[in-house]
């Protein structure tokens, strides 16, 4: 099924879905005359049709009210699964992952500045990026190292100096570069659950498969039960995620900007010349928890035998993708 006909059917779906939503609201009023329904319900004579010709197979004056609310429920959770089976589909090898404690992961003992001010104190620093893939390539040393494209968020939550509470900073990022032994620290860091699923939720990394709803039934069930305990535990910071990547927007190929952890570009954040001459001329140097920017982002690239406009484009195909089939998804496991 192309990703038009895919469009169709979730339009179709959806229609259908908000139909019987609104004879469900009306058959628990007891209500179910057709003059009524196109009235008071603005429904219209084929969409009434359609429920009682095609879902029922039955007149409707032969059925109680009482019998119609069951089936309503049964063909709306028929078609949500459809739905969902779709989207997943669509979504598939998709992921968002979160590096937590990024400092303590990293081994960075640097605490920055913000506005100038010394940061006294750092209380949570993560990041969290939406991606497919993890691509692999080899330094100038013969270091392996690893690099994780996508639209997500450097998070950091701090106490500055001779100053009451605490301040919440965050920036977007384009994606992640780490030495290949680091991602295999926070991949062996301790599990926060215990069996099957344990990957996907340790001290440092934390993954949430968005296709989860395609695995096995009863292992979906309990990865959507982890994930939810994810969520809930970082829901702040999910909300800002899920913000900057519905407002990346307009985005040039001078734009992109990498989170680093490689030695030569230690805690830093990678852009290209063009953007750092624009960081230096409005000021912007400070972030907390990392030791600035650094206008490394060519050189990296090109160590990576990637190119700026070929990223250009899967950034922003995954937020399309994300946009528009994993936004559903990643509802579904938001707290209520």
């Amino acid at each position: 099924m192309n990703e038009k006909k895919i469009e169709e059917r979730l339009l179709e779906l959806n229609k259908k879905r908000h139909i019987l939503e609104v004879l469900r609201d009306a058959f628990s009023q007891n209500i179910s005359n057709k003059d009524i329904l196109m009235e008071d319900y603005g429904l219209l004579a084929e969409e009434i049709d359609w429920f009682f010709n095609e879902v029922l197979k039955e007149e409707e004056e032969e059925l109680l009210v009482s019998r119609l609310l069951p089936t309503v429920d049964r063909v709306i959770m028929e078609i949500e699964d459809e739905i969902l089976e779709i989207m997943s589909s669509q979504v598939k090898g998709m992921r968002i992952i979160m590096l937590n404690d990024w400092r303590e992961l990293i081994g960075s003992k640097w605490m920055g500045s913000f506005n100038g001010r010394e940061v006294e104190k750092i209380e949570d620093d993560k990041v969290i990026v939406l991606i497919t893939e993890e691509k692999l390539w080899t330094g100038v040393r013969g270091e392996k190292n690893i690099l994780l494209i996508g639209p997500g968020i450097y998070y950091c939550k701090f106490h500055l100096k001779n100053m009451r509470g605490s301040i919440t900073h965050h920036i977007p990022i384009h994606g992640v570069v780490l030495p290949y032994e680091i991602m295999n620290k926070a991949r062996r860091s301790p599990p926060l659950t215990y069996g099957k699923f344990s990957s996907h939720y340790r001290k440092y990394l934390t993954s949430i498969a968005l296709d989860y709803n395609l695995y096995d039934p009863e292992d979906s069930v309990r990865l959507k039960r982890i994930y939810t305990r994810i969520v809930y535990e970082n829901l702040s910071l999910f909300e800002i995620f899920l913000k900057a990547v519905r407002s990346m927007t307009n985005l040039r190929e001078s734009e992109i900007m990498l989170l680093s952890a490689l030695p030569e570009y230690f805690n830093k954040i990678l852009l290209t010349e063009e953007e750092y001459e624009k960081i230096l001329t409005e000021k912007k140097g400070d972030i907390p928890g990392l030791m600035g920017y650094e206008p490394g982002l060519e050189k990296i690239f090109e160590l990576a035998s990637l190119n700026l406009g070929e990223t250009l484009i899967t950034l922003k195909e995954l937020k399309r993708r994300f946009i528009n089939y994993g936004w559903e998804i990643i509802q579904r496991i938001l707290p209520r």
